[in-house]
């Protein structure tokens, strides 16, 4: 994580009821919303002052999922979510460096 920086900032904070919010949940959401969302700093909480919680800060790259019953589980990135799309956008760029290169 980078440096404390010594002052009080607002962040957004994803309120969530959910069970179970586990790791993989975590990981899941943050995907979703930083695709909607880009902001520098992301935070899920469940609906309870007890529950899980998240934290990813992405100048950083890395966060933590804690679920205060255990310890704290370092995050090193949000992952890619796949979508149906994703290997037809390869596929013409592909097509499209071949053409390219066909051309020069």
């Amino acid at each position: 994580m980078r440096p404390a920086r010594r002052r009080q900032e607002k962040v957004a904070c994803l309120g969530i009821d959910m069970s179970p919010f586990d790791e993989a949940t975590a990981l899941a959401l943050l995907a979703r919303w930083e695709e909607f969302e880009p902001l520098g700093y992301y935070r899920i909480q469940t609906g309870n002052d007890s529950g899980p919680v998240c934290f990813f800060d992405v100048e950083a790259g890395s966060g933590v999922y804690w679920d205060r019953h255990s310890p704290a589980r370092e995050l090193s990135a949000i992952p890619h979510v796949p979508r149906p799309w994703d290997e037809s956008l390869k596929w013409l760029g592909s097509a499209t460096r071949t053409a390219e290169a066909s051309a020069s």
